[in-house]
């Protein structure tokens, strides 16, 4: 009998500073690295505080929401798991964090995750213990309507032993969202837990997913579905809902518009590892001590469009044994009215270098940065500039080009910056882009990004790599690459099984990375694999081990050095000033103002062909000037402007040197 717990400790915070909730929420911070300098509040609302999931059932919370007379750009849940006070759970477990309808009773589910196998934590071993947190965020902003005055929150633990803890947090950002919902409608939510799947699958489609015609507000213009499947279930012939790779076909009206692989790929590379489990391998969806996917899917409604037909459609397949595959499932249409944003282009996250726990397999690295280019207007992205930097150091510009629709994001290789502007006890790497499309971002507080990121190792030029193999040694191979990918040492053949290799590298000054690969995806130990166990270090030459690497890797450990010098002292073979010469634009000076608009503060970060000094000026529409300074005689660097002085109202900021002048436009929102 599911047990349900109610718990009314809420609070709200209203913050016009978000780097201010940033401190205060640490947690969060390492989940969304985002730095909002947004054209109003970010109001934060908790409604689950470190409630303990202790056994399977529902964990309900009262939350205290806005009361929706306030129009917000993005909403955010940002779900913090952690041990429960008794200590973690050796086993994974699905948590589901749903809205319910305080008179109807219906659930939407704004999120899933997997708890990971938590043996770990629970003994205090691989460097875990009971004090592990992860935070995961989801996009809930269809769910405005939901999100309104006193509503109930509830966890649902899928779990038959302590234990795990949920923290659900939501951020409210204010602005204008790219287009206005009209309606939410919850198509399939599979409750309390999985549907069974008989076999053959003719009587899942027919229970679950029969053709529905679904009604549309009026002044519908778009519309999409929001998908989150998770298979589960393995006790059986075909390793099936787990372990089987399987596909849904959305139908619209009769005719197929997405196919959707119900899989993910990288468990293998997941940030939580290693774990007391079988966390490596790849399932349905979903990993353990990660959140299993939702697959949004445009709808190709018409202006007007009134209803529609909807079918969904899983691979067929037969089986035998003891346990019934099961899918979890939620469906939820959501019909919108048209575009309010036409060009914005946002920087979505920063992969590397980050210190952000999501990404903390590909970190820490000093080469090539990686971000994520985000379209949210309803005009297709095809180009813009990507300018980036560490530190103080210099700007580098790089220029992109492609064709994003709404929604649709792409991961950018950026060319190594210089690190010599880099402040070793707090390094921070920024990334802005600019000019989407040639014209003017509708919504700059989404444009930039600044993150904290670990400082790679620094190694002595000549070291040793020492490798012992497992029983399977053509699964395993390594290399180290330089900062922009050429690979400068590397073993792939070795004598045989359970042997030692010993090679010694002689590495210029630089960055480099170290990638070590298991093509069976197994690493070198794993409790489950019948090859054994090898081990993998650096040694210094005649002397001690300089670092030992975890030999329960799954697909590919990935580990970024210095060598000679520290971080900061050694520079990209490819030069950041070549970089933003070669791909930024023509003009002799560039500006970027942020925030803008600003409240108190204006931070104004310039490049120029040429070092020269000169003086700025902030003027107004009436061309008075109203403040001025001396610009430093550097090619690029950035200042703190103050100016809590300057009323409400649009201002120039003039840049003139001897050899260039530019201006840029800004606004004081108070």
């Amino acid at each position: 009998m599911p047990c349900s717990f109610v718990f009314r400790s809420t609070f709200l915070i209203r913050y016009r500073n978000f780097r201010a909730v940033l401190a205060l929420f640490a947690v969060c911070a390492c989940g969304v690295q985002q730095v909002f300098a947004g054209p109003g509040d970010t109001t934060w609302v908790r409604a689950h505080d470190a409630v303990d999931l202790t056994s399977y059932g529902a964990y309900d919370a009262w939350a205290d929401f806005p009361d929706g007379s306030t129009s917000y750009a993005r909403i955010e849940l940002h779900m913090t798991l952690g041990c429960a006070s008794g200590g973690c759970s050796d086993w994974d477990y699905t948590v589901r964090l749903h809205h319910v309808d305080t008179v109807s009773g219906v659930e939407a589910e704004l999120g899933r995750l997997i708890t990971p196998y938590g043996g770990y934590m629970a003994l205090g071993q691989k460097g875990f213990d009971n004090a592990w947190t992860r935070t995961f965020v989801y996009d809930v902003t269809d769910m405005a309507a939901l999100l309104r005055g006193v509503e109930r929150l509830r966890a649902f633990y899928d779990g038959w032993s302590s234990g795990f803890s949920a923290t659900l947090d939501f951020a409210f950002i204010e602005g204008t969202p790219p287009r206005d919902v009209l309606g939410l409608q919850v198509v399939h939510h599979s409750t309390p837990s999985s549907w069974g799947y008989a076999s053959g699958g003719t009587d899942f489609d027919a229970a679950h997913f029969p053709d529905t015609t679904l009604a549309l507000p009026a002044a519908t213009e778009g519309g999409r579905l929001r998908i989150t499947p998770s298979g589960h279930g393995f006790d059986n012939n075909v390793n099936c809902a787990e372990f089987c790779k399987r596909d849904y076909t959305v139908l619209m009206d009769g005719s197929a518009i997405a196919e959707q692989p119900m899989w993910r790929e990288d468990c293998g590379m997941n940030p939580v590892f290693p774990q007391a489990g079988t966390w490596l391998y790849d399932r349905a969806n979903w990993c353990p001590g990660s959140e299993a996917w939702t697959h949004f899917h445009e709808l190709p409604l018409s202006a007007g469009s009134t209803s529609l037909n909807l079918d969904i459609d899983l691979d067929t397949y037969t089986w035998s044994g003891i346990q019934t595959p099961g899918y979890i499932w939620s469906t939820i249409l959501v019909a919108y009215g048209a575009f309010n944003i036409q060009l914005d282009a946002e920087i979505a996250d920063v992969v590397k270098p980050s210190a952000a726990y999501a990404h903390s397999r590909l970190n820490p690295t000093c080469a090539e940065p990686e971000v994520v280019l985000r379209n949210n207007g309803g005009t297709a992205l095809t180009a813009c500039t990507i300018a980036y930097g560490v530190g103080d150091g210099p700007v580098c510009y790089q220029a992109w080009s492609g064709n994003l629709a709404y929604g649709e994001s792409e991961s950018v290789v950026l060319s190594t910056p210089n690190f010599s502007g880099v402040d070793l006890s707090q390094p921070e790497f920024w990334v802005r882009v600019e000019g989407p499309n040639g014209g003017e971002d509708e919504v700059p507080w989404n444009n930039e990004r600044r993150v904290r990121f670990p400082v790679p190792p620094l190694y002595p030029n000549q070291f040793i790599v020492w490798m012992r193999t497992n029983g399977a040694p053509t699964e395993t191979r390594w290399q180290i690459l330089d900062d922009l990918g050429n690979v400068v040492a590397s073993r792939s053949s070795f004598d045989g099984p359970f042997t030692i290799h010993e090679d010694t590298v002689d590495l210029p000054n630089g960055c480099y990375t170290l990638e070590l690969i298991d093509s069976d995806k197994d690493g070198l130990s794993f409790f489950a694999s019948p090859d054994g166990s090898g081990s993998f270090r650096f040694f210094q030459v005649g002397a001690a081990v300089l670092t030992s690497f975890e030999a329960d890797f799954g697909t590919k450990l990935v580990h970024g050095f210095t060598t000679g010098l520290p971080l900061g002292n050694v520079n990209s073979a490819e030069s950041c000033e070549a970089t933003g010469l070669a791909s930024s634009p023509a003009a002799a000076v560039e500006l970027w103002l942020s925030p803008n608009p600003a409240k108190d503060r204006l931070r104004v970060d310039w490049w120029q062909q040429a070092a020269s000094n000169g003086i700025w000026r902030i003027v107004d529409l009436q061309g008075r000037i109203l403040r001025e300074g001396q610009t430093p005689e550097q090619r690029s660097g950035h200042l703190n402007l103050d100016l809590k002085a300057m009323p409400t109202g649009h201002y120039v900021l003039v840049w003139q040197t001897r050899d260039a002048q530019h201006s840029a436009r800004f606004e004081m929102r108070r």
